[in-house]
């Protein structure tokens, strides 16, 4: 899939714009520990890229006590708050350059992101790039998250693109899924932080990628 394949490009969020897997797996960590539950690391890990809902209950059958939910949740939260704010927590490398090249061949941009808009909002002011996106589309918006495809459905509308004149870009299984639910093709760029992706073959992947500059020289590739 080349630059003249598709007049859309919707990008993914937490693991793909934002390196913030890994403060949200040290955020559970802590909260867990601070609340005396024990808990292996690889099932925290195993949540990346869920819902808020999936992960609740996650967490629920690891407690047994859906009453600490909220708390653990609110701990996490604060936590990568703060690590936000101390600048902990860093955009993707290349993300700008890809952006403008985008801009520059004149292709709308979408984010079709799972994370509601409390906490996605904070994370593009800080990283001072809300101005390159055409459509936002938070968790908040739609009735089901990924993996299901309602918010790729939307972004698609708001965006007025076909699914098959559009590229998302993911980083998770749950991210691919629901790009391929709603008919879109993906490239990927796995989140460094966990080994998540795996070596599964999904149909609507056209390449694996390194970073958003590998990606970006693909597709400038006559």
């Amino acid at each position: 899939m080349k630059i003249d394949q598709f007049d859309a490009v919707i990008f993914d969020m937490d693991g793909t714009i934002a390196d913030s897997e890994y403060a949200y797996f040290l955020g559970w960590r802590d909260a867990f520990k601070k609340y005396d539950v024990p808990i292996a690391d690889c099932e925290i890990k195993s949540w990346s890229g869920l819902s808020a809902e999936a992960t609740s209950k996650a967490i629920n059958r690891v407690t047994r006590k859906p009453e600490l939910i909220p708390i653990l949740r609110q701990h996490r939260q604060d936590y990568f708050f703060n690590l936000l704010r101390q600048g902990q927590v860093e955009m993707k490398p290349y993300l700008i350059e890809l952006l403008e090249y985008l801009k520059q061949h004149d292709k709308k941009i979408g984010l079709a992101t799972s994370t509601y808009a409390d906490r996605a909002c904070p994370i593009l002011e800080k990283f001072g790039i809300k101005s390159y996106f055409d459509v936002v589309n938070f968790g908040n918006q739609v009735s089901h998250l990924k993996p299901a495809p309602d918010i790729y459905l939307k972004t698609l509308v708001d965006l007025s693109c076909s699914k098959n004149r559009s590229l998302a870009i993911e980083d998770s299984e749950s991210g691919i899924t629901s790009a391929f639910r709603a008919g879109i093709t993906v490239a990927v760029i796995p989140d460094s932080s966990f080994e998540q992706v795996g070596q599964k073959k999904y149909q609507n992947v056209f390449g694996v990628f390194q970073d958003f500059n590998e990606l970006k020289r693909y597709l400038k590739t006559e």
